[in-house]
C-alpha cells in the first residue's frame, strides 16, 4: 500500500485526490493547502483523511511514499526539489517548472535518489490520443505535415502564467507523444485584454527543418469553448474534437495529388482526393484514472524508462514556453537548440 500526501485542494486537486483514494493501491493520508476555504472543503470531503496547511509536515514524515503537487506554477520548484529530497515519488502538475534549469536540476536529484517522477499531460492517457498515435506510428495517414490545435474559451485567467503557459502544454505534450520530429524554431505573438500584463489571447507556432509546421491558437476570451486539433498527413487527415462525446476522432481519406507538367513548367496541376471518413471506437475510462494506475505501476516495477510524461518530457515543454515567452518579447522567431 503507497501512502499518498496531495498538495493544493483548488480546481484539480479534488479530481487528484479522488484518483488517487480509489486506488487499491493506494491511501490519502494528507491533503494540504495553504488556503482555509480549501482546506474546510477537503474536510467535508474526506474526514477520515488529515488535512493541514504544514507541508513541512508532510515532506518529513518517513511512510508517506507518494506527493502530488496540485498548486500554482510558481511554487513547483520548491515544493517538488523538497519532495524528492525527501526520497518521495512525485506527480507534478503541468506546466512542470518555469525554467529549464529548475527542470534540470529536478531531473538530476529524481535519478540520483532512484525516484519516479511524472507530468500530469492527462490528455496522453485518454482512449483518443492513444489511438491518433497507433493511427499515425501505422503509417496510415503517411507523413505529418502539420499540426493544428485550437484551444479557446471565456477564461479561467490565470494571475502568475500567461494564456500560452496555461493551455499549450496540453497539446505541446500531445504533439510531443504522437511525433518524434522535433521544432527548430518558436515564434509566439499575441495581446492583452485584461491588461494585468499577461498576454490571453496567443498564438503560437512551431517550426521544423522538415516539411512539418505546428500551430497553436489559445484563447481565455472566446465566446465558445473549442478543443479542437488537425493532424494533417501526406495520405489522410484526423481530426480530433475533445468536445464531441460520440466521435471524438474522425480519419479523412482527404488530401491533394500534384501532378507536374514537364511540358508547362509555370503550370501546376493540384487534384482533389475526398474519400470515406472514418470514426473509430474508443476505450472511454477516466484519463487521470489510467494516468495513476500507470505511475503506480511504474513505481511497482521500479520502470524508470517511461518516457510519455517523466520529468524530462516535461522539460521539453518547459523550454518550448520559455522560448515562446522570449519570442512575444523580442517579437520575433526565436531558434531551438535542442529541446531533448
Amino acid at each position: 500500500m503507497k501512502n499518498v500526501a496531495v498538495i493544493g485542494y483548488g480546481y484539480w486537486g479534488p479530481n487528484v485526490v479522488r484518483n488517487f483514494h480509489n486506488h487499491a493501491e493506494c491511501q490519502v493520508v494528507y491533503i494540504c493547502d495553504l488556503n482555509q476555504g480549501c482546506l474546510k472543503r477537503a474536510k467535508r470531503d474526506y474526514s477520515f483523511i488529515e488535512i493541514t496547511s504544514n507541508f513541512q509536515k508532510v515532506v518529513n514524515d518517513e511512510s508517506v511514499d507518494i506527493v502530488a503537487i496540485v498548486t500554482p506554477v510558481s511554487t513547483h520548484f520548491e515544493l517538488a526539489k523538497s519532495v524528492l529530497t525527501a526520497k518521495k515519488h512525485l506527480f507534478i502538475e503541468k506546466p512542470m517548472v518555469q525554467t529549464v534549469a529548475q527542470a534540470n536540476e529536478l531531473i538530476n536529484i529524481c535519478n540520483k535518489n532512484n525516484l519516479i517522477g511524472v507530468v500530469d499531460h492527462t490528455f496522453l492517457f485518454t482512449g483518443a490520443i492513444k489511438k491518433i498515435k497507433e493511427i499515425i506510428d501505422s503509417g496510415e495517414i503517411g507523413d505529418l505535415l502539420y499540426f493544428d490545435s485550437t484551444r479557446v474559451n471565456l477564461g479561467i485567467f490565470q494571475h502568475d502564467i500567461d494564456v500560452i503557459w496555461d493551455l499549450a502544454p496540453h497539446d505541446l505534450s500531445i504533439l510531443f507523444y504522437v511525433s518524434d520530429l522535433m521544432p527548430n524554431s518558436v515564434m509566439a505573438s499575441g495581446i492583452e485584454i485584461v491588461k494585468n500584463g499577461l498576454i490571453d489571447i496567443g498564438y503560437l507556432t512551431l517550426g521544423y527543418n522538415s516539411k512539418m509546421v505546428a500551430n497553436f491558437h489559445l484563447n481565455w476570451f472566446s465566446p465558445v469553448k473549442i478543443r479542437r486539433i488537425i493532424f494533417g498527413g501526406s495520405k489522410k487527415m484526423i481530426l480530433f474534437d475533445d468536445m464531441e462525446t460520440s466521435e471524438k476522432i474522425k480519419v479523412f481519406d482527404t488530401g491533394i495529388d500534384i501532378i507536374k507538367d514537364q511540358t508547362k513548367i509555370h503550370e501546376l496541376q493540384v487534384n482533389y482526393r475526398i474519400g470515406d471518413m472514418y470514426s473509430p471506437h474508443l476505450v472511454d475510462t477516466e484519463a487521470l484514472k489510467n494516468e495513476v494506475h500507470e505511475f503506480v505501476d511504474n513505481i511497482n516495477r521500479s520502470n524508470f524508462n517511461n518516457e510519455k510524461n517523466s520529468l524530462k518530457e516535461g522539460k521539453k515543454i518547459v523550454d518550448i514556453l520559455n522560448l515562446a515567452t522570449q519570442s512575444l518579447i523580442k517579437n520575433s522567431r526565436v531558434s531551438i537548440e535542442n529541446v531533448r
